[in-house]
Parts: structure tokens; sequence; C-alpha cells
């Protein structure tokens, strides 16, 4: 008997991207906006333009900062995440696989689990939102990067692409929604546990594995927080 114990999964990919690709996408919203009095005359070598300086102005008010919420909210997920784990881990740290199966791992299944789920489902459907924003934000960047790659020179300095790091971006972001989608279901199978359920099958569980997962996520999710945060301050 196989029992599901949810871990963290691909929700942690988006603060893996490396703070340099950050600094070139700001660096990017930074130079469209501040060149949008001579829009008329980009537009004839972007005609793009009009919709990516769109993007970008919702970039700094609206899109970035919904990521460092969704770095603030997963964290805090995780935490939570950990810490129900960690009870689970608690209560069979005494048990051996012959041991009927506790009263509270029962409950800890039943009804932690399905909070967590409930939770998870809640962020799934706020995360499409900003999800969207983002989408937007790469494929207006794309267009302008396939432009760039011919009249660099007519634009001057600064306008460099920013292929790689729209590209992580929109890939992270691919995998934090199906990250959410994954736990979401994983938390529900877990909340509704066959009734032939054992102490041995629970036992047999990589419990220890999932806590680590969450909390190293966790962890990047902090990092990332304080990284993003202090890109929104800096002078611009």
């Amino acid at each position: 008997m196989s029992v599901v114990i949810p871990s963290a999964g691909s929700i942690g990919t988006l603060f893996a991207i490396p703070e340099a690709d950050w600094v070139s996408i700001n660096d990017r919203v930074g130079l469209v906006i501040d060149a949008q009095n001579l829009a008329s005359e980009i537009e004839q070598i972007i005609p793009n333009y009009a919709a990516l300086l769109t993007a970008c102005e919702l970039w700094r008010p609206t899109t970035f900062p919904g990521l460092i919420a969704q770095a603030a909210y997963t964290s805090a997920f995780a935490a939570q995440a950990a810490e129900t784990l960690g009870d689970l881990a608690g209560v069979l740290k005494s048990l051996q696989p012959e041991d009927p199966l506790p009263v509270a791992v029962k409950f800890i299944f039943t009804v932690h689990f399905a909070a967590l789920r409930d939770t998870a489902a809640e962020h799934s459907t706020t995360l499409d939102e900003i999800a969207t924003q983002t989408s937007t934000f790469v494929a207006e960047n794309r267009a302008t990067d396939a432009v760039l790659q011919n009249i660099i020179d007519r634009l001057g300095p600064g306008w460099q692409d920013v292929a790689g790091p729209i590209g992580s971006l929109e890939s992270a972001m691919s995998d934090v929604q199906t990250g959410w989608s994954s736990i979401q279901a994983d938390f529900a199978a877990a909340a509704n546990p066959p009734p032939d359920l054992t102490t041995a099958a629970v036992l047999a569980a990589d419990v220890g594995g999932a806590i680590s997962s969450w909390n190293t996520v966790g962890e990047e999710a902090v990092k990332f927080d304080s990284m993003a945060t202090n890109l929104t301050t800096a002078p611009v």
C-alpha cells in the first residue's frame, strides 16, 4: 500500500532564478519606461513597443510585487506543511510496523492535510492573475528581442535582449502553476487515505524527505523575497 506524503515539488523553481536574471529583466523594464517620450520613433523600429510599455508599466507596481507575494505565501505554506509533517513524524517515532494506526495519525491525514489542501486550492486560484500578467510580459519582451537581433545598433546601448532571463521566468512560472496543482492533488489524496491504512504503510513513506523539501523551499522563498524586495527599493 502506497501512502501519499506531499512534498514541495517544483514550486520553488521561481526562487532559483539567478539574481542577475532578475536584474536584467528589471533593467529592461526601466529602459522601456524611460524611453516612452520617444515612443513614436521607437515604434517605427519595435512595432510592439506600446504593448511592451504597458506590460513593463504593470511589472513594477503589480507583476513583480505579485511574484514577491508569491514567495511570502510559499514560505508561510511551506512552514505550515513542514510543521504538520513534523507532527506526523513525531507520532510515528515510537511506533512499530505491526502497531495499530493511532487516532492522531488518522487526524493528521483527514483534518490537517485537508486544511492544507484547501489552502493550496485557494492559492492556485489567486495565482492565475499573476501568471497571466507574467505570460504577457514574457510574450512582449520576446517579440521585442526578435526585432532587436537585427537593429540593436540603431537603438543604442542598453537594449540588449533578455531572452535567457525571460525564458527562465516563463519556465519557472509554468513549473509553479503545475507544482501548486500537484500539491493540491497530493494533499487531497492524503486527506482521503484508504480505509485500510496501516502503520506499516505510513512508516514506509518518506515523511523525512517531504519535510526536508518543504524546509528547503521555505528557505529559498525567504531569500528570494529579500533579494526581490531590495530590487524594488533600489534607485531607478
